[in-house]
């Protein structure tokens, strides 16, 4: 999992990582969101790895990212359910 604090630069270590994993990029409140998620997928694709873009469908579609990841606290929302129905 990547966000803001814990892996403010998630490509640093795409060369690092083993092969058939996915990476969670959460930075949910960074300024450059779109731009860092749209690096990361293109260079985690060269690789053969799989993004999921956490608590946003519009910016993983927008991205061509592997999946979305509902983090708990949205699970309860309307928008949620709403994902989880038309994407089961």
């Amino acid at each position: 999992m990547s966000d803001e604090n814990r892996l403010p630069d998630p490509l640093v270590i795409l060369q690092k990582l083993p092969n058939n994993i996915a990476i969670v990029f959460r930075h949910y409140h960074y300024q450059n969101r779109y731009p860092l998620a749209h690096q990361l997928v293109e260079a985690a694709h060269r690789r053969g790895l799989k993004v999921l873009i956490s608590g946003n469908l519009h910016l993983a579609k927008k991205i061509h990212a592997d999946g979305i990841h509902l983090p708990s606290h949205m699970l309860k929302t309307r928008q949620a359910r709403r994902i989880i129905n038309r994407y089961p």
